[in-house]
């Protein structure tokens, strides 16, 4: 017995060495420096704590900027995050939000239908960076995040051979690319452009986002353009993912609407103030999910919740919003200009139900 555990062990310290060695060489070759686990206990408290805090998936990360808010802020929103992840995401800074805190909680137009991960899916996997605790992280999947985390070098041969793929496929697509634009010979026309710091008149959409309230109120008055030839690709791929792909369905609806629930107690319990928002989406992805989407996906299922006077602010029905294509990145996406609109907006719903002083408005007036 002695003798057959001395094998295992010796072919156990040969293979660990044979991986650090793999390691290391992949780390040289990519300049990627070994990190230790991070974020394994909750945050600690600190002295300045954040006012305003904001969750939700990429809707809200795009969507919202608390730059001219005069209060401290963290943007815990990420891509696919769930309100089961907000609530973790939550707990992970616990001790670092002030009581009376601000906690916009954005309810997109899939909130309520996404499929919710299982241990076996991979979904979760983008949280294994660092930033949850192992703790708090659902459906953690503990030998997964052992392999990422603690002992990353097991994983080196299949993420070396993973990057060179990526990077042969790459290659091929700029060589293709290269060998198209040199076939094609054509003149770019560049449009003759004039740069002013002028005011912008009242119904002329503009490209430049800005922070001065006039030019938003401008942007706001002028006439729709809802730039429908733009959008129509990135609606079909929307259209067919919502409703197709199995990701997402009425049958999501309990589950997601329990977790939102157990968020907003979280928050009342926690002394901080939930604000729940809806986004604009593009008038073309409005029109291409139905004239019902937004009432059966989203509005019922608020309709639904004791929200125990927590506020409600839906901007998705904000016509000035959703038919202006110049605030959209995409069909589903604001963009730079459209989150900072919708952000004096939401500053200015803020002021009059009473959660911020008007001394919090710093957007630029004159």
């Amino acid at each position: 017995m002695l003798k057959i555990c001395t094998k295992i062990s010796f072919v156990f310290l040969i293979c660990l060495i044979l991986s650090l060695g793999v390691d290391y060489l992949y780390r040289c070759t990519y300049q990627e420096n070994y990190q230790l686990p991070k974020n394994i206990l909750l945050h600690p408290e600190i002295d300045d704590k954040y006012e305003i805090v904001k969750v939700g998936n990429s809707h809200a990360e795009d969507g919202l900027t608390f730059e001219r808010y005069k209060l401290k802020s963290l943007s815990l929103a990420s891509v696919a995050q769930s309100f089961e992840y907000d609530l973790a995401m939550l707990k992970m800074y616990t001790r670092q939000i002030k009581k009376g805190g601000i906690i916009i909680i954005n309810i997109s137009p899939l909130s309520f239908s996404q499929k919710k991960p299982r241990k076996e899916d991979n979904v979760n996997m983008n949280f294994y960076d660092g930033r949850l605790s192992p703790f708090l992280i659902p459906h953690l999947k503990a030998a997964e995040y052992l392999q990422i985390q603690i002992v990353p070098f097991v994983r080196t041969g299949f993420l070396w051979r993973e990057k060179y793929a990526k990077e042969v496929a790459e290659k091929a697509m700029n060589t293709y690319a290269a060998e198209w634009d040199r076939k094609k010979k054509v003149v770019e026309l560049v449009p003759e452009t004039n740069i002013t710091d002028k005011v912008p008149i009242a119904g002329v959409h503009t490209f430049i986002p800005t922070f001065k309230v006039q030019e938003i109120q401008a942007e706001l008055d002028a006439p729709p353009d809802l730039t429908e030839k733009r959008f129509l690709e990135s609606t079909r791929l929307m259209v067919d993912k919502w409703y197709k792909s199995g990701d997402f369905g009425i049958e999501y609806f309990e589950d997601n609407t329990k977790d939102l629930k157990n968020l907003i107690s979280y928050c009342l319990k926690n002394k901080w103030q939930p604000v729940l928002i809806t986004l604009p989406i593009s008038q073309v992805l409005l029109d291409g999910l139905g004239p019902k989407y937004l009432q059966n996906y989203i509005y019922d299922n608020v309709a639904n919740l004791d929200l125990h006077n927590v506020k409600y602010f839906d901007f998705a029905s904000d016509t000035r919003l959703t038919k202006n294509g110049y605030l959209f990145e995409n069909s589903d996406h604001l963009n730079r200009k459209g989150a900072i609109i919708v952000s004096y907006l939401l500053l200015k719903n803020l002021d009059d139900a009473n959660y911020v002083s008007k001394e919090t408005d710093r957007y630029d007036y004159e």
